[in-house]
């Protein structure tokens, strides 16, 4: 997945990112076999990140071209940054169902983007199968909303 550096400055990262397109595969690998060895592994918020990339895709993003990422070299990050429709979409991959509003950097991000209209979503396990509204952001769970984001 390229970095979104559109006219955002220079101080950016610009390495790609590498997703695995089959998350069982990318499982095996790390030697995780079973829904408690996923709990309990320091990387299972990389493969729930990997997980929401893959759903992204699926639902008709296309990595470098409607769908990237966006770190700075002060680490700010967002995992993913996609275009539809002429709005775009800030998107981070949380696995857990409690987000700490904290450890979201959307406030600092949506100012970059002063000539288009901004959502900011979270894609992580809550139990409901619709969208959450907050202040600044939307909860979904990837694996039980039918919304297209």
């Amino acid at each position: 997945l390229p970095p979104y550096y559109g006219n955002l400055g220079k101080r950016l990262i610009k390495a790609p990112k590498l997703y695995f397109s089959d998350n069982g595969l990318a499982s095996s690998l790390l030697n995780i076999h079973s829904l408690e060895g996923y709990s309990g592994s320091p990387l299972s918020g990389s493969l729930w990140e990997n997980f929401v990339f893959m759903e992204l895709v699926k639902n008709g993003f296309r990595p470098g071209k409607d769908i990237f990422f966006y770190r700075d070299k002060n680490g700010i990050e967002i995992d993913f940054i996609a275009e539809r429709n002429s709005k775009i979409l800030l998107i981070e991959a949380k696995e857990n169902e409690r987000v700490d509003e904290r450890r979201l950097n959307f406030l600092k991000v949506v100012p970059l983007f002063t000539k288009k209209e901004t959502s900011c979503y979270v894609a992580c396990g809550i139990e409901e199968d619709k969208i959450i509204s907050f202040r600044n952001y939307k909860l979904y769970n990837p694996l039980k909303t039918e919304y297209r984001i």
